[in-house]
């Protein structure tokens, strides 16, 4: 996913049971970019469950960030990231996981 201008959004279905789940990103930074740069806000289901503000620091290529906590209903949920302005960088990631509270993606 690459999100380069200000309320741009990527959305994506997921079918889990209802619950607490751990989200994760598999994200890569330059460092190159001041901290919050490459932000973004998460909507579950429309309404806003995070907002991610990264660091700026150089990963070294991809690695998984946990982002926070999201409830979810049992069916289907919407997921959609949102890049919250524009800034000198893009929030890019290849892709995301949610895990079982206290449980790292493989």
């Amino acid at each position: 996913m690459y999100l380069g201008d200000g309320r741009a959004t990527a959305t994506y279905t997921v079918s889990a049971p209802a619950g607490r789940y751990d989200l994760w990103i598999r994200f890569d930074d330059d460092g190159k970019h001041a901290a919050g740069a490459r932000s973004v806000e998460v909507y579950v289901n429309g309404a806003k469950a995070l907002a991610w503000s990264n660091p700026s620091r150089d990963t070294g290529g991809w690695m998984n960030i946990k982002i926070g906590s999201v409830d979810l209903r049992a069916g289907q949920n919407t997921i959609a990231f949102t890049k919250a302005q524009t800034t000198s960088a893009a929030f890019v990631l290849d892709e995301f996981a949610l895990t079982a509270p206290g449980q790292i993606p493989q």
